[in-house]
């Protein structure tokens, strides 16, 4: 298990799955060579430049992000987000959001779409994106804009 990043403050808090073998190797989320997440994120203009999955714990510090996992726990997930608080709970993958909802999603579930999936107590912006694994690479697109359109509701 990789521990999350989350701290007082987090305005936003991307959950997947659970870390790949890299991550999981190196203990830094999105660490897969193929993962588009960092590259994601700048492409979509949240940050300046792209970041590493080493540089993980400074881009959380200076963008207000935080990383967690649901793996097969979503009520351990839960709690943790319901001690944060984020403004935003964005699944990063529709296995993600199907972990934390118990369900099988149906299409259309990216986006706000989420929100009909999870819901929490103090009514963040509930958002999932298309994976940024490379098994998702013909979803790019999608994905860059759902993160424009994130970024330009917070």
């Amino acid at each position: 298990m990789l521990p999350p990043l989350l701290y007082n403050g987090v305005e936003v808090v991307f959950a997947g799955t659970e870390p790949g073998t890299e991550s999981q190797r190196i203990g830094h989320y999105y660490a897969g060579k193929n993962n588009s997440f960092y590259r994601d994120l700048h492409e979509a203009d949240w940050t300046e430049t792209i970041y590493t999955s080493e540089r993980d714990q400074e881009l959380c510090r200076k963008y207000g992000i935080g990383f967690d996992d649901v793996y097969h726990d979503k009520q351990a997930l839960a709690t943790r987000l319901e001690n944060y608080r984020p403004r935003v709970v964005c699944f990063n993958s529709k296995e993600a959001l199907e972990r934390f909802s118990d369900t099988s999603v149906r299409i259309p579930w990216v986006g706000a779409y989420a929100s009909h999936y999870a819901s929490f107590s103090w009514n963040p912006i509930v958002w999932a994106l298309c994976d940024s694994s490379a098994r998702a690479r013909r979803y790019h697109q999608r994905r860059i804009k759902l993160l424009k359109e994130l970024l330009s509701k917070i």
